[in-house]
């Protein structure tokens, strides 16, 4: 799914400089980010869960940042 921030939105640090952020809905946040530091990627996991769920975020090769989200269990 493809959605705009919010005006609300855009002044967070998990945007980019071109104002523009990903995220990607998983499954498991744990395995994905044990994943992803396996592989030498840097990942901060936000200690925080959200009533939406649990997040960390990463940037892509060319520094743009991704975050990762885990949709909290109904």
């Amino acid at each position: 799914m493809f959605a705009r921030f919010g005006r609300e939105h855009w002044e967070s640090p998990h945007l980019g400089k071109g104002g523009w952020g990903i995220n990607f809905r998983v499954d498991d946040s744990d395995v994905m980010v044990a994943d992803l530091r396996a592989a030498g990627i840097d990942v901060e996991v936000d200690p925080e869960v959200y009533p939406n769920g649990r997040f960390a975020q990463c940037v892509d090769p060319e520094g743009n940042p991704v975050q990762l989200w885990q949709e909290a269990a109904d």
